[in-house]
């Protein structure tokens, strides 16, 4: 669901759109040979081609995004009861 959200903000704005796509960007060619999608931003007021966008090192796979999923998930259906019960025997165990 989360993902999903996510998802969904960024598609009902051109401008997050536009600013993901230019951080998933990975191209070795030149600032004048660029030519981005018509409509999807102005490449006037970029100073030069972003040759490699922070998304493309931060990409994460299905895998952690599932795990993501599971861990949000089963932290929202814990009780901070449970959870305090369990950080203090960690703490217990750890001062023993």
């Amino acid at each position: 669901m989360f993902y999903q959200t996510a998802f969904a903000t960024l598609a009902e704005r051109r401008d997050l759109v536009a600013s993901a796509a230019l951080q998933n960007l990975d191209q070795d060619i030149f600032f004048d040979q660029w030519l981005p999608p018509p409509g999807l931003f102005d490449k006037s007021i970029m100073k030069g081609l972003p040759q490699h966008g922070i998304g493309r090192a931060c990409k994460v796979g299905n895998e952690q995004v599932v795990g993501l999923l599971v861990a949000l998930k089963s932290f929202a259906e814990s009780s901070v009861e449970d959870l305090h019960q369990k950080y203090l025997k960690t703490l217990e165990t750890m001062v023993e």
